[in-house]
């Protein structure tokens, strides 16, 4: 009972670290061997590889976004965003497709800076992965529907 109990904190250590890591580029390599760790750790207590990735990546996203949330500058926490996008990070889902809303409403002051486009290109990307049935012009117009009700939340949010 005490070993198990050891090797899940040595899990959940191995966990947090390859998360902690894998948000650093120059630690690539670092997070590698974390997550090599907290894999092997998770066949003595019976978790799946699968399992494991999966629960790195999401606690990595946890802590990008608290990353992301401490920054006081609108262009820094557009350029995390973007980081985050270009780093994999984001599930073409439902959740993310709102989360992108949301930023695409905090950033509209930045809306002709290229990282905005690059927000905005995504959320286009998940909603037509999320709607494949709809045509051009019916995505267009419901990215334009959900941006504007967005916005609309955020400014009442503001009073």
């Amino acid at each position: 009972m005490n070993d198990e109990l050891s090797i899940k904190e040595l899990y959940e250590e191995a966990i947090e670290q390859a998360a902690d890591f894998s948000l650093d580029d120059n630690q690539r390599e670092v997070a590698e061997i974390h997550r090599y760790y907290a894999e092997r750790l998770g066949v003595f207590l019976k978790i799946s590889e699968a399992e494991t990735v999966e629960r790195i990546k999401e606690l990595g996203q946890k802590n990008d976004r608290s990353k992301i949330d401490l920054s006081n500058e609108p262009e820094t926490r557009l350029r995390l965003e973007v980081d985050r996008i270009i780093d994999g990070a984001i599930v073409f889902s439902e959740d993310e497709y709102q989360h992108l809303l949301e930023k695409l409403a905090e950033f509209h002051e930045l809306m002709d800076s290229p990282l905005y486009d690059v927000l905005q290109q995504t959320a286009w990307q998940i909603l037509q992965a999320l709607h494949p049935q709809l045509d051009m012009y019916e995505l267009e117009g419901l990215l334009m529907e959900d941006l504007q009700r967005t916005l609309g939340m955020a400014a009442e949010s503001l009073r």
